[in-house]
């Protein structure tokens, strides 16, 4: 399996990806929609305080999603884009339709 595939790129068109969403407002709208499992949301240490935030932390306890402190190297990492806003979620798939 390649890299890509292991993070959320097709796969044989079960799925569409998408199980990495990153940024505050992507994360926020995820963790709304209640659409798809939300397995657990990162938020980096060093981030700035932000109301979006703490509505993102609120909607997760509310939703039982576990929401974890990592360092921001962990974020980059799970992001893979630089403008992750000190937040990431992991997600189920988008499913095909």
């Amino acid at each position: 399996m390649s890299r890509n595939e292991s993070r959320g790129g097709r796969r044989g068109g079960e799925d569409l990806g998408g199980e990495i969403v990153p940024g505050r407002r992507a994360v926020r709208e995820l963790l709304r929609s209640g659409r798809r499992q939300v397995r657990h949301v990162l938020l980096a240490r060093e981030r700035d305080h932000s109301d979006v935030v703490d509505e993102i932390v609120a909607l997760a306890e509310r939703a039982g999603v576990a929401v974890r402190i990592v360092e921001s190297a962990r974020i980059a990492r799970e992001a893979q884009i630089e403008t992750h806003q000190g937040v990431v979620a992991l997600a189920a798939p988008v499913p095909s339709t």
